[in-house]
């Protein structure tokens, strides 16, 4: 496993990085979970969105990182500090234009606050994002959450939700197992 600096453990600790989807994909015991089609993750909403996530928890910094599967680290870690827009969140992600811009990548991502209390996890070639999230997380942010389109998994799949519809059967069963949510 590659040496991680310190603004990768963060990240890091939260993620088995051994693990891809349907498995596991967090370390931290989070209780609720909420899929999303992954190209939310990369919208000026969902920027908004986890931008106002870190001042509401007076947390240092957004931190996005590209997960190295080869070599299981998180790498390249981008930040965006409180008073960031959802502009400034996309903006990040397309630095540097399609040949060096994260948006055009088909790469896996974690994005996370310093506090640790909630993480999202993202497959762009699967077409899967999940976000993790503690359950003061979840309380503190419910009303943002019903204004994305984020839902528990069993609705997804049983809603056939793009990209649900797309994937196995067994596929679908085995994020259901691996990510029940209250």
């Amino acid at each position: 496993m590659a040496m991680k600096t310190g603004r990768q453990n963060k990240i890091f600790s939260m993620l088995n990085l051994e693990n891809s989807l349907p498995d596991q994909v967090f370390n931290k015991p989070f209780q609720y979970f909420r899929f999303m089609e992954v190209d939310l993750v990369f919208s000026e909403a969902f920027g908004c969105s986890v931008l106002s996530w870190i001042d509401a928890e007076n947390s240092d910094s957004l931190r996005i990182g590209k997960i190295v599967e080869s070599s299981s680290c998180v790498d390249q870690i981008r930040q965006l500090n409180p008073g960031s827009s959802g502009t400034d969140y996309v903006n990040l992600l397309r630095d540097g234009g399609p040949d060096q811009g994260w948006f055009y990548d088909m790469g896996t991502y974690a994005i996370a606050s310093d506090t640790g209390r909630w993480c999202v996890y993202c497959e762009r070639y699967n077409e899967v994002a999940v976000l993790g999230l503690d359950e003061q997380s979840f309380v503190r942010f419910s009303d943002q959450l019903t204004s994305l389109p984020v839902q528990r998994i069993e609705e997804m799949v049983s809603n056939k939700i793009y990209p649900f519809d797309c994937l196995t059967p067994r596929w679908n069963s085995r994020l259901i197992q691996n990510y029940r949510s209250i």
